[in-house]
C-alpha cells in the first residue's frame, strides 16, 4: 500500500515540478524539463522552473520516471506568457513496481529575463 501510494504521489508530483526557465522556445523548455526529470537533475529542474524549490522531488527518491512517445503543442504563444500541449505516458519504477500513467497536461510558462520558465503544469 506505501508503495502504491509513493507511486500515485510521483504522478501528482510532475505537474507540481513542471510547473518550471529555458531559452529556446517553450516547447524546448518543456522538453528540457521532461529531460531533466528522467535524469532527476534537480539543478536543471530549478534553473526551469520560475518557482524554485529546494527539494523539487519531494519524497519521490529511489523512484525513477521515463517518459515516452511524448508529443508537445504550442497552444499559445503572447508576449511573455505560452502554454505547450504535453501528451505522452510516464513511466514509474519503485521497489520492483512498474506504473503506466498517461500525460495529457497543458503547461502555463512565462518568460523572465529573456528565457522561457514553467510557471504551471496540469490542467
Amino acid at each position: 500500500m506505501k508503495k502504491m501510494a509513493l507511486i500515485l504521489m510521483i504522478a501528482l508530483l510532475v505537474p507540481t515540478v513542471l510547473a518550471a526557465c529555458g531559452g529556446g522556445s517553450p516547447v524546448d523548455t518543456v522538453k528540457d524539463m521532461v529531460k531533466a526529470l528522467e535524469d532527476k537533475d534537480e539543478k536543471k529542474v530549478n534553473d526551469l522552473a520560475c518557482t524554485k524549490d529546494e527539494n523539487p522531488f519531494g519524497d519521490s527518491e529511489g523512484a525513477e520516471m521515463s517518459f515516452k512517445d511524448m508529443k508537445y503543442e504550442e497552444k499559445s504563444k503572447d508576449g511573455d506568457k505560452a502554454e505547450v500541449k504535453m501528451t505522452g505516458t510516464m513511466t514509474i519504477k519503485y521497489e520492483g513496481q512498474e506504473t503506466e500513467v498517461p500525460v495529457d497536461e497543458i503547461v502555463k510558462l512565462e518568460k523572465k529575463d529573456g528565457d522561457w520558465c514553467i510557471a504551471d503544469a496540469g490542467e
